[in-house]
């Protein structure tokens, strides 16, 4: 793949990210807000203080399972955008909104990068990371289903539906569909 096309897939990215990113995010906070709750963990907080140590419940483990997933997602990202440096721009916006995910499940997110290598084209990178995002969307949407709390669910389901934007978007920017 030529340096152009490269510059053309990863404006093609940005582009159609833009307009989604701001979809995207208001619908994380829309969905935030609406609960009354600045993080998933405030729905599971009781307001009423507790004796013993509760067991885990089946929300926390989905809550645990979700934060772990955005963050292998985002380490992976800053790892492709530190290998290609022409997918930089293009792929900030994905970065952001896995930050942003990560905040809403309760979680600090960080800079690490992802050890697993890291494809050495820009476009077989796209590739295995839109694979990542659709599967991490098949997993949140079968979370949504699972949660106990009905806004869990919709936070869940909120996720799902930015993670399988992104594939279609990196899909689409080399060529592939959905």
């Amino acid at each position: 793949m030529s340096s152009g096309s490269v510059g053309a897939v990863t404006s093609r990215v940005r582009s159609s990210l833009s307009r989604r990113a701001f979809l995207v995010a208001g619908g994380l906070t829309t969905a935030t807000l609406a609960t009354g709750c600045a993080t998933v963990d405030d729905l599971l907080n009781d307001d009423e203080p507790s004796q013993s140590p509760e067991p885990e419940s089946s929300d926390d483990r989905l809550v645990a399972d979700a934060l772990a997933d955005q963050e292998r997602l985002l380490a992976s990202c800053l790892a492709v955008r530190a290998r290609h440096e022409s997918l930089r721009g293009s792929l900030a916006p994905l970065v952001e909104h896995h930050r942003e995910h990560v905040r809403v499940l309760g979680g600090e997110p960080s800079s690490r990068r992802s050890r697993s290598g890291v494809a050495s084209s820009p476009r077989k990178s796209l590739v295995v990371l839109g694979r990542m995002e659709r599967a991490a969307a098949k997993r949140r949407a079968h979370d949504a289903q699972r949660a106990e709390s009905g806004e869990l669910a919709r936070v869940l389901a909120a996720i799902s539906a930015s993670l399988l934007q992104h594939e279609y978007v990196l899909n689409s920017s080399i060529g592939g569909g959905s």
